[in-house]
């Protein structure tokens, strides 16, 4: 304990420079991280990420209520911004599901309570390619021929597998989920097995979890993989949430 002391005591002097806090962890880390595992950051990125939790289940709840409030459904999304980010909730009698759709990334959130356990699902999802319009702006580049090479196909494969879900033809192993995949599994949840069967970074869409039975082991895992995702999200619901209370306050 005497070590943790004197690092939280070097952390809060005040002549410590705010840009030398990460290199002073990063170097405590390093020294105890001894087999080149990077075991040490993982752990550090799970408990760094568990420290936000309390607050975004919190917007999340408060989000939920106006969102309830203003009907704000899958056919009347609400949002902020320049049109290119909405928010909306999906009826479960259970659990608290809402999607929030930008320009970049498009997420569902799940958060689940009872008396004996919490949890809270947050997973990415793709725009159906079925169910784009054929004038949809993201089309408008692609080869129209019906016969496109190899080559055209590469120059395009990046943008399309951002866009849409691979949720094609007869393929089994999807990893880019559509938002219908995990409506369709809702009543199943949380005993669901795809796509929330491992409840970490193997699940299709993965960005975070969190499991907890009688508060222990409240933690999340596997941040490490989607560490700039759930920054995405975190920022995006708090967004919202300024928003939603800057109108019920005007």
């Amino acid at each position: 304990m005497k070590i943790i002391d004197y690092i939280i005591g070097l952390l809060n002097n005040s002549e410590t420079e705010d840009i030398f806090i990460p290199r002073i962890l990063a170097n405590v880390l390093y020294h105890y991280d001894r087999n080149d595992e990077f075991l040490f950051y993982e752990w550090l990125s799970d408990n760094y990420v568990t420290c936000f939790i309390p607050s975004i289940i919190q917007n999340i709840t408060c989000t939920q209520k106006y969102l309830i409030q203003n009907n704000h459904t899958l056919e009347n999304k609400g949002g902020h911004g320049s049109g290119d980010s909405y928010v909306y909730y999906i009826p479960d009698k259970n659990k608290i599901v809402q999607c929030y759709e930008g320009q970049n990334l498009q997420f569902i959130v799940i958060y689940y309570k009872n008396l004996y356990s919490t949890e809270l699902h947050i997973r990415r999802f793709w725009d159906d390619i079925n169910k784009v319009e054929k004038d949809d702006y993201r089309l408008m580049d692609l080869p129209k021929s019906s016969k496109v090479t190899l080559k055209e196909l590469l120059k395009h494969a990046d943008y399309l597998t951002n866009s849409f879900s691979d949720n094609v033809l007869d393929n089994k192993y999807i990893k880019r989920p559509t938002l219908q995949m995990f409506v369709d599994i809702l009543s199943n949840f949380p005993s669901s097995k795809f796509p929330l069967g491992y409840r970490d970074s193997r699940d299709p869409g993965y960005i975070l979890s969190l499991n907890s039975i009688n508060s222990i082991s409240e933690k999340v895992d596997c941040t490490i993989h989607t560490i700039g995702l759930i920054k995405r999200a975190f920022f995006d619901i708090n967004s919202q949430i300024f928003y939603f209370k800057e109108k019920l306050m005007g």
